[in-house]
């Protein structure tokens, strides 16, 4: 997915450039570091930082526990490369604030009634979506504590937290660095630059969601471009990921328990 990701970006970024009459030299010192860095971002977290490369040894280890540890594994890293890494290029490298980068707080809750209607939305969404096996299969993402039919509570408390930093970094990620970045200097062409990304995230996902992928990031993107913050995107994705995940526990008749 590197190469696609690589490939898709960087022509992208020629055929943009040619219709916008500007020559690739021209382009800004935030606009190639920010390109650039999240490429190579990309290709880091795809490659060492998802759950199938977790590094330590699994032998022995009860599966809802490695899971547990794969998961927090693969937030950690998500963290680490499409959060802190970021800010720290476009804070102590490219001279910016935070609040360039969508981290602002100000105005934030303007557009809070867009976001609300959004997740009434996606309820009877999500519902039809959850019939199918393809999503059954793939979610909850807390399955593997799931043991004669029975999850705990508390895992499944701790999978959404831990899930929370990986909405916080991923949006901090895409609608945030990638297109607050690259977008100072392109305006809304920058939203193909975050689209491509945060699309091929979703690859190896259920069908419909991959697709919708592409208007969730658009719709995300335009708002978040609006009011120039990213965090009501974070509360609207991580929402709907805890919808997916219920939805899928009721469909598989999940007992949450307590305990275990």
């Amino acid at each position: 997915m590197v190469p696609l990701y690589t490939a898709g970006t960087l022509l992208y970024m020629v055929i943009l450039t040619r219709s916008l009459k500007i020559k690739l030299r021209d382009l800004s010192r935030e606009t190639w570091v920010v390109v650039g860095s999240a490429l190579v971002l990309f290709a880091l977290f795809w490659h060492f930082g998802r759950r199938g490369s977790y590094p330590f040894p699994t032998q022995n280890t009860p599966r809802r526990v490695l899971d547990l540890y794969t998961f927090a594994y693969f937030s950690g890293c998500s963290v680490l490369l499409r959060l802190l890494v970021p800010l720290f290029i476009g804070t102590k490298v490219l001279g910016k604030k935070p609040e360039d980068y969508g981290y602002r707080l100000k105005g934030t809750l303007r557009f809070t009634w867009v976001y609300a209607l959004a997740f009434l939305l996606a309820v009877p969404m999500v519902w039809i979506a959850a019939q199918s096996p393809a999503f059954i299969a793939k979610y909850p993402l807390c399955r593997g504590s799931i043991i004669d039919g029975s999850l705990p509570l508390q895992s499944f408390l701790i999978y959404q937290v831990t899930y929370a930093l990986i909405f916080v970094s991923g949006e901090s990620f895409w609608r945030g660095y990638i297109l607050f970045g690259a977008g100072r200097q392109l305006g809304r062409n920058a939203f193909m630059i975050m689209l491509f990304p945060y699309v091929i995230c979703h690859f190896g996902k259920p069908a419909a969601e991959t697709i919708g992928a592409i208007g969730a990031g658009l719709f995300l993107g335009f708002l978040a471009w609006e009011h120039r913050s990213f965090w009501l995107g974070v509360a609207l994705h991580w929402g709907v990921a805890i919808l997916m995940d219920v939805f899928a526990l009721i469909n598989r008749g999940t007992k949450v328990v307590w305990g275990g």
